[in-house]
């Protein structure tokens, strides 16, 4: 789903991405600090904004970028490029982020894609070199290999599936059609 930002909400992402901690060696792309930090931000605003969420407004550093009312967490990914892929370091792998979300545009406007759960990204035969280094390898998936943002509509308002310690795996997506099948196109099109 396409989103515009507001002029007040892009008064708000230029504000956060100004005075966010993070640090240079946490990026995968070879842009400014700020500009990773201005499109981090956007893009986080445009996910809560896409499915009707307040936004994390905390400047430093976290594990996770959004808490869904079910207690699941979720890190927004961004790329500029429309056709890009869902990209996640390695050194995430130990951090307590149950989904990854991919979001591609430019400030102001971007673009909400789908997601994957940690354990269906963080496979190593997904792991890339994009030519940053070896510190930089990332895991990394096609958008077609994606669950549809719609299916997290439904995960996300459901707060009988709240996380609990005793809950080894919050995110039962046997239950969810492949992206891969017909029956999956199906379901998005009713």
């Amino acid at each position: 789903m396409n989103i515009e930002l507001t002029l007040h909400e892009q008064f708000v992402v230029k504000y956060l991405a100004g005075t966010r901690q993070n640090k240079p060696w946490n990026k995968i792309s070879a842009e400014s600090q700020l500009e990773t930090d201005l499109h981090a931000v956007g893009s986080e605003i445009a996910f809560c904004k896409r499915f009707l969420l307040y936004p994390d407004l905390d400047v430093d550093p976290r594990p996770y970028d959004v808490m869904l009312p079910s207690g699941i967490t979720v890190d927004v990914k961004h790329t500029k490029f429309e056709d890009g892929r869902l990209l996640c370091e390695r050194r995430k792998r130990n951090y307590p982020t149950d989904i990854y979300f991919l979001v591609t545009g430019t400030f102001p406007t971007y673009t909400t894609h789908g997601w994957a759960t940690k354990e269906e990204l963080m496979q190593d035969f997904r792991l890339h070199d994009f030519g940053y280094g070896p510190h930089k390898i990332c895991y990394g998936m096609d958008q077609d290999e994606l669950h549809k943002e719609e299916t997290l509509l439904t995960i996300a308002r459901n707060t009988n599936n709240l996380r609990a310690e005793v809950t080894p795996n919050l995110l039962d997506t046997s239950v969810l059609p492949s992206p891969m099948t017909e029956s999956a196109i199906s379901h998005v099109s009713d």
